[in-house]
């Protein structure tokens, strides 16, 4: 595990600001358009400069599957795999409060 931030593209926070910028508008964009809909935005929090390789890319795609295998329906919106991190959106039919004690669990 202590290796796992030693491969990757280090980040800036000028480009950490600006996934953070671009998540925002389209998590917006995506209640606009499902507006009785849950909207989730999954990722990591990753400490350092390094937000992504092969190694961080399993881990994220380990948890979206555990979260997603609770769900019963869903439909994935986006899956962002970027140099700033992994992304996925899902537009949810379950209700805030279920899906929020999905996500926590």
């Amino acid at each position: 595990m202590a290796t796992i931030f030693t491969t990757g593209e280090p980040q800036t926070i000028t480009a950490m600001l600006a996934a953070r910028d671009q998540r925002v508008a389209y998590q917006q964009q995506l209640t606009t358009t499902n507006p009785r809909a849950t909207i989730a935005a999954i990722k990591l929090n990753i400490p350092g400069p390094i937000k992504n390789n092969a190694a961080l890319r399993r881990l994220f795609l380990a948890g979206v599957q555990r979260f997603e295998a609770e769900l019963s329906t869903y439909t994935v919106a986006a899956d962002w795999n970027h140099p700033a991190g992994n992304e996925r959106f899902l537009i949810l039919t379950t209700d805030f409060a279920t899906s929020k004690r999905l996500a926590v669990a």
